[in-house]
């Protein structure tokens, strides 16, 4: 969080039911995940069976489940430049 330019707009939460998880998805302008390590990948599936576009690291395992349908810190789509328009936006 340090590194976050407005703090206030991160969200963490601690538990959340199903329901609440997938409206969140829904709602989200974007979901990000830049990990360094990571195993499936599965908030990132589910977040865009939501429609909602994704940030992540340049990893094997995201570049296998998402392809070119993810945006990455280096590569961003104009739909995601419509909702992030800064660089330090993320």
């Amino acid at each position: 969080m340090g590194a976050a330019h407005r703090p206030s707009q991160l969200l963490f939460h601690n538990g959340i039911s199903e329901e609440d998880y997938s409206r969140l998805l829904s709602s989200a302008a974007a979901l990000v995940t830049l990990s360094q390590a990571e195993g499936y990948g599965l908030p990132v599936i589910e977040a865009m069976s939501h429609g909602t576009p994704v940030i992540v690291s340049d990893l094997p395992i995201f570049r296998e489940v998402v392809g070119e349908a993810a945006d990455t810190p280096r590569r961003r789509s104009p739909r995601l430049l419509r909702i992030l328009p800064s660089p330090y936006a993320y």
